[in-house]
């Protein structure tokens, strides 16, 4: 039977960002202050199961916001060389 969230240990939070950060291929080195502060009250009735679910799922939306953050970043860069080629400066 799996370990309710009421009897978990800090180390199972560090587990799962470890796991998470190899499966992104990418550095996750924690959890910003406000979820370790909210993290251990959770409110569930769950296991660590749903501890996995609730990290992975926060990394997630992470991963996501920053992949679309990239793609604004490429289009900005690519409209502002395209201004920049249409619109040269005279010396």
């Amino acid at each position: 039977m799996p370990t309710p969230l009421t009897r978990r240990k800090d180390s199972d939070d560090r587990y799962f960002i470890e796991k998470f950060a190899a499966e992104y291929k990418r550095p996750i080195t924690g959890l910003v202050r406000a979820a370790q502060t909210r993290l251990p009250t959770y409110p569930s009735p769950g296991n660590i199961r749903e501890l996995e679910n609730v990290i992975g799922n926060a990394l997630s939306e992470c991963e996501q916001m920053k992949q679309l953050l990239d793609l604004q970043v490429a289009a900005l860069k690519a409209a502002a060389n395209a201004l920049i080629r249409a619109f040269p400066l005279r010396q």
